[in-house]
């Protein structure tokens, strides 16, 4: 699986770094991982980090699939934000779409950022609304 897990412990965040070639299967194995790390606690914020991806196997339809798992497991998530990281215009966009698909529903809150120190500022900033 062409992704790792960590939750930081101070401050609290997920990260989920995302490497290589990375699909719509890949994608959707990411709230299992993250929901089986043993330091995962519903309404942790996160940062999917996709700067080491070298090529996109993503879709619109994987993005809408992926959507919809996260609405059916809402309620052992929590409510949290999650920052998106995207280096390069394709992955920048598919994330946007992402993004707009996620809307403000789902108790997720995406954002997408070319730059990590914004990034890690809005996803860490004191309760998301």
């Amino acid at each position: 699986m062409p992704l790792s897990v960590e939750i930081a412990p101070d401050p609290s965040l997920i990260v989920i770094r995302c490497f290589g070639r990375f699909t719509d299967d890949d994608l959707l194995d990411i709230p299992a991982a993250v929901m089986k790390h043993e330091h995962f606690a519903a309404g942790l914020p996160s940062l999917t980090d996709l700067t080491e991806v070298t090529e996109s196997g993503l879709t619109t339809e994987g993005n809408r699939r992926y959507i919809a798992l996260l609405k059916n497991s809402r309620q052992r998530r929590g409510a949290a934000r999650a920052a998106v990281l995207a280096a390069n215009d394709v992955h920048f966009g598919m994330a946007r779409m992402l993004q707009t698909l996620a809307g403000d529903g789902h108790h997720l809150r995406y954002r997408v950022f070319r730059d990590r120190d914004e990034a890690m500022r809005w996803v860490l900033e004191a309760e998301a609304d």
